[in-house]
């Protein structure tokens, strides 16, 4: 619900340190079809394993990265 939220601009953003594939894809398809900017989160195997999760509008994604210690990919 969270990720809906920011991808409905309600939130600044959204991060998780890791998500299971079936709780981010929606999340992450809703913010790109607002036009959002999310991390890859299917690279290494996320689509498998899940990864890290961070969703923003396009112009605050590169402060709220630069926030979080875990390398994103």
């Amino acid at each position: 619900l969270m990720s809906a939220w920011a991808a409905a601009g309600r939130l600044i953003g959204y991060y998780e340190p890791h998500m299971n594939p079936w709780d981010a894809l929606p999340g992450l398809v809703l913010m790109r079809e607002a036009g959002g900017a999310s991390n890859d989160f299917l690279a290494q195997e996320g689509i498998q394993r899940g990864n890290p999760l961070l969703l923003a509008s396009q112009t605050l994604y590169p402060q709220l990265k630069k926030m979080i210690s875990q390398p994103l990919h």
